[in-house]
């Protein structure tokens, strides 16, 4: 698999479980968001575990795009102090 469909799979991941995590974290909101239809320890389990595997996936598209940020970081900073001077 070529590096740019793992990517694109890791971005696929994460959207899914921002997705997750936001509607769990509505059902687990104090008010009746959704009439509480769910028992509130699933939602919890469902809510903790995404939010750990989100994380994991996050690092892991950090460490796979680290050049770019590195690279575009050194762009930012060179201009600010190429304006300054």
């Amino acid at each position: 698999m070529n590096k740019n469909k793992i990517k694109y799979f890791v971005d696929v991941l994460m959207g899914v479980f921002f997705l997750i995590l936001f509607f769990t974290g509505l059902m687990k909101w104090p008010s009746k968001t959704f009439g509480n239809t769910i028992p509130p320890g699933i939602v919890s389990i469902i809510h903790d575990y995404s939010g750990i595997f989100l994380g994991i996936i996050v690092a892991a598209h950090l460490i796979m795009n680290l050049s770019w940020i590195i690279n575009m970081t050194k762009k930012v900073f060179l201009k600010k102090f190429e304006l300054k001077s």
